[in-house]
C-alpha cells in the first residue's frame, strides 16, 4: 500500500491497512500525534487524500480527486 498524504503536506499514514469483520467492535490505539483521528476522518470521507486509496468492500471511496462521504 502506498503512503497516504493529506492536507498537512507530509506522509501521515504509511503502509496502513485495516480489515474489519461485520458486527465486531474495534479500537484504534496509538501514541499522541500518531494520526488516529486523521485515519478516521479519511475513512469517513471528511479528509481528502493526495496519494493512496481507501476501499470499503472493494470499492474506492477515497483517492486523489475522489472522496465519497460515508453513509
Amino acid at each position: 500500500m502506498p503512503s497516504m498524504f493529506v492536507s498537512v503536506g507530509r506522509v501521515v499514514l504509511s503502509r496502513f491497512s485495516l480489515t474489519l469483520r461485520l458486527s465486531k467492535i474495534v479500537c484504534l490505539l496509538g501514541d499522541l500525534d500518531s494520526d488516529k483521528s486523521t485515519a478516521l476522518r479519511v475513512v469517513a470521507g471528511i479528509q481528502p487524500v493526495y496519494a493512496g486509496t481507501v476501499r470499503i468492500n472493494g470499492e474506492i471511496v477515497s483517492a486523489p480527486g475522489v472522496t465519497i462521504p460515508a453513509d
